[in-house]
This record gives structure tokens, sequence and C-alpha cells, in this order.
């Protein structure tokens, strides 16, 4: 098979099942492994926060560095601007391949096993 670049659909299935593993690692590290007088369950979403983070920002071995910015609705800037707030910069998805943002909410662990 010749190498090729990887579509929309695989970049978002290898990042999702990157987070899948960050979650089970999270949920399975062990209780001695957490500093004494961590509450438990801040801990390990904290490490899991990070981890996410952290691959977003390209520190993972097997993941590259992930544009992250603000894309709001086209009507935000006159809204607030008649609110009298701040708004999120205008960003568009031109020149963007790969964005496998927009969907990420609909993920659901594929596997079966509990963590």
């Amino acid at each position: 098979m010749q190498p090729r670049e990887y579509t929309e659909d695989e970049v978002r299935q290898i990042f999702l099942e990157h987070v899948d593993m960050l979650i089970r690692y999270w949920a399975n590290l062990r209780s001695s492994e957490i500093p004494e007088g961590e509450p438990d369950i801040m801990w390990r979403l904290e490490g899991l926060t990070h981890s996410i983070f952290a691959a977003l920002d390209g520190c993972s071995m097997s993941l590259p560095a992930f544009i992250v910015a603000p894309m709001p609705h086209e009507s935000d800037q006159a809204f607030h601007e008649e609110q009298g707030e701040n708004w999120y910069p205008c960003n568009d998805a031109s020149g963007i391949k790969a964005d496998i943002g927009g969907a990420l909410r609909y993920w659901r662990s594929q596997r079966s096993d509990p963590a």
C-alpha cells in the first residue's frame, strides 16, 4: 500500500483512541501511586486533563500538536458589542486540513470492558 495522508476521520479516530488510552491509564492508576493527602478523584481528573492538554500541545510521542482556536458563531461579535462585552476572535476553517473538532463531544468509549 502506498503511504498517504490520514483522512479527517482517521485523524479523529487516532486522537480519540489516544484519549481513551489516557482515560484508562488514569482510571486504573493504583491508589498507592497517588501522593498521600491528595484527593483521589481530583488527582486523577487533573492528571487526565493535563495529559489531554499535553497531547494537544504535541507532547505525546504518538500524536502531533493540534490547532486549538476559537470559531464563534458569525453573530457573536455583534451580540457581544451590543451587550458591551468582549468577544472571541473569529477564525475560519479555510486552510485547515483534518479539523477533528465539532464532533468530539459525541465521543463514547468503544470498549465494552469497564475501566
